[in-house]
């Protein structure tokens, strides 16, 4: 599976999570997704082309952002989710799932 798997819904929510995290950067977030600004901010100004032309940040960074968004310290509520990344909580999730699987292939 690569990233150019995933559906136009599915990745205008990744970049829509992207775009969350650059708006909330703080100090933690270079830890927490192994990335400084300045890779998230080139994977945005240079989509969806970064999917395939930077595929295995492009991941790390998605992944790491949904992640975070729905399941660590700084997630939000189930029900914000939608509002935030155009697609529910549970689609989110599986979503999130198999861009484990995507980022485990690279």
């Amino acid at each position: 599976m690569t990233i150019c798997d995933f559906s136009t819904v599915e990745k205008e929510s990744m970049l829509r999570s992207l775009e969350y995290w650059i708006k909330h950067w703080d100090w933690e977030c270079p830890t927490v997704f192994g990335l400084e600004l300045s890779k998230f901010q080139s994977i945005v100004n240079t989509w969806p082309e970064a999917l395939i032309q930077n595929e295995e940040i492009a991941v790390l960074a998605i992944f790491g952002s949904f992640r975070e968004f729905l399941h660590g310290a700084s997630s939000v509520r189930p029900n914000q989710v939608s509002n935030i990344t155009g697609i529910n909580f549970e689609h989110a999730n599986e979503l999130l799932n198999r861009l484990g699987k995507a980022e485990n292939q690279g």
